[in-house]
């Protein structure tokens, strides 16, 4: 079952003409809207096929960003798929920047992360960092980004992104902090949604976007059905944002 195809022709022109990334989200969540247990534990809900698209969309990118909490969650190294090889093939071709996100820093230095010789690591975060982990992280990564005084200033940091690293396309994979962020400033392009047959309840349970939200629904931001595709007991959904004359514009 597929809605529509997006328009790769005027995707290209907007990544030429933007001064940021083309900004993708990609999370599986449970059939109430959840992407975690109320206790905030992390586990995978998603099928093979889910994982498959995970690995690209991964493919696809020039950068994937994630929030530090779910790096130390997951232990995530952000790498590609299993078996596929840690340096990029050819010279004309490189594997995803990691870009974590992390107000005060809060990396485990052991994480596997930093153990793993896939893309370069990028660390955004704040004034709130204290020197001494900050130095820690920059003696691991290969860049630590001081992007705002108590949050992350997400627009400028995707700027310095496309500037001085040339990301053309960002994969977000959460958690739900960063995802709110993003949304709120109106940096998303496009979501990428696995709705998986699971009901986890929980009114503290996170679900896509965590934050302020929107006080009414004329304040809410507006999205287009992409395609939709069924897999087993599983849906896969992708959105486009619909703007105005605002950010990066629609593909009508």
């Amino acid at each position: 079952m597929t809605t529509r195809s997006p328009n790769t022709s005027n995707r290209r022109d907007e990544l030429r003409e933007s001064d940021r990334p083309f900004v993708r989200l990609n999370l599986a969540i449970t059939a109430d809207g959840k992407i975690a247990t109320a206790n905030r534990a992390i586990s995978s809900f998603g099928s093979k096929h889910d994982l498959k698209r995970l690995y690209q969309l991964r493919h696809r990118a020039d950068a994937i960003l994630c929030g530090a909490t779910t790096i130390n969650a997951e232990n995530a190294d952000l790498g590609p798929a299993p078996g596929k090889p840690a340096y990029p093939p050819s010279a004309g071709s490189r594997l995803p920047l990691r870009v974590i996100a992390s107000g005060r820093g809060h990396l485990n230095p052991e994480a596997r992360l930093f153990q793993r010789a896939y893309g370069p690591i990028v660390i955004l975060t704040t004034r709130r960092i204290s020197a001494a982990r900050r130095r820690r992280l920059e003696s691991l990564a290969h860049t630590v980004k001081v992007c705002g005084a108590r949050e992350i200033d997400f627009v400028s940091a995707l700027r310095w992104l496309r500037s001085k690293w040339n990301v053309r396309e960002l994969l977000c994979e959460g958690g739900s902090q960063v995802n709110g962020a993003l949304l709120a400033a109106d940096l998303v392009d496009e979501i990428n949604l696995t709705l998986c047959p699971w009901i986890v309840g929980g009114r503290t349970a996170p679900t896509l976007a965590d934050g302020h939200g929107v006080p009414d629904l004329a304040h809410a931001s507006h999205w287009r059905l992409e395609q939709a595709r069924r897999r087993a007991d599983e849906l896969f959904l992708t959105y486009r944002r619909l703007r105005q004359q605002t950010g990066l514009p629609t593909t009508d």
